[in-house]
């Protein structure tokens, strides 16, 4: 093993700035083969995210608007049915275009995944021979890893919401004497489930790496190891978002301006105003949205590494730790 792939070694104990230099030194190295190994699959998913954005942008507010006037105006039954029906078939083709984001998603993250379990076993990367080579097992298993991961962190906060929404329309009453504590108990179950959330990060990599290991498995080989390394995840995790955040203020400036455009000229159209759009919109719309959401892939991918050496350090750190037990 030489100088450069000692570096980029994967099991060896490192503190969480270590951790976020070796994960964004490892991608901006490797870059041109995670680009040539994913960008088919990546145009794939943008190409679905401008679908998505399209209806998002352009068809949902002018549904939800001619409903709301129609409403207003107290039209006749025939006209609100058909307004409602297209509100659910929009909505519904909505959803389902999301969904087919996550699973398109989870593909091109699978073909990266390929590379750095690559990279694990052998200790370093090839480039791809074919552009044209997803991992469809691990992406599965990356589809199923999100989803017991979001059973245990996402979904039980969006039940805490939708529970304090629920309580609020059935006892509004008792809901505005009791809002402050409430709401306040919502945040503090929140966080915790987020802290608690936190190691599972390294059983993520575990399970999707492993492809006979089932995900309790997993979370019980890891979950120890990652509450013990709870604040250098923390930190990561806050450098990512940070990281997230500015991507999206800037790459994605263009696709919230025309979401904001076509949702204002929509809401203009509901107090009268004429709908000054131009008849390329719909298309502007796409083309903006399949470019943002395919350069938005590549700028927040150093994450995926960030977490792929968090495992890293993680595991050796308790390789380490039960050497020195015994």
């Amino acid at each position: 093993m030489n100088s450069k792939e000692q570096i980029d070694e994967l099991m060896k104990p490192r503190s969480y700035r270590a951790v976020v230099s070796s994960g964004f030194r490892f991608y901006t190295a490797h870059f041109r083969t995670v680009f040539k190994s994913s960008w088919l699959m990546a145009l794939a998913y943008s190409l679905m995210v401008g679908l998505t954005g399209l209806v998002a942008a352009v068809q949902m507010p002018k549904v939800v608007m001619k409903l709301i006037t129609l409403t207003q105006h107290g039209a006749d039954s025939t006209a609100l049915i058909d307004s409602q029906k297209s509100y659910f078939i929009t909505g519904g083709l909505l959803v389902v275009f999301v969904i087919v984001c996550m699973l398109l998603l989870a593909v091109t993250i699978g073909c990266v995944l390929t590379r750095l379990k690559e990279h694990k076993e052998n200790h370093t990367l090839v480039l791809p021979t074919s552009w044209w080579k997803p991992n469809f097992l691990l992406a599965w298993r990356t589809v199923k890893g999100g989803i017991f991961t979001s059973l245990l962190t996402i979904i039980p906060i969006a039940l805490l919401a939708g529970g304090t929404i629920a309580y609020s329309i059935a006892s509004p009453q008792s809901f505005a004497t009791h809002s402050t504590t409430v709401c306040v108990a919502v945040v503090i179950l929140s966080l915790l489930i987020i802290a608690f959330g936190l190691p599972i990060v390294p059983t993520l990599i575990h399970y999707i790496f492993s492809e006979r290991t089932p995900f309790l498995q997993a979370l019980r080989a890891n979950y120890k190891g990652g509450f013990r390394f709870w604040g250098g995840l923390f930190a990561i995790v806050i450098i990512d978002v940070l990281w997230a955040i500015i991507v999206d203020l800037i790459i994605c400036l263009p696709a919230k301006i025309l979401f904001m455009a076509n949702l204002s000229a929509q809401t203009g159209q509901l107090y009268g105003d004429p709908l000054s759009m131009p008849a390329y919109m719909p298309m502007l719309t796409f083309v903006t949205f399949t470019i943002c959401g395919f350069f938005q892939f590549f700028a927040t991918l150093p994450a995926l590494f960030h977490s792929y050496y968090a495992y890293g350090a993680i595991v050796s750190r308790e390789q380490e730790r039960f050497r020195q037990a015994k």
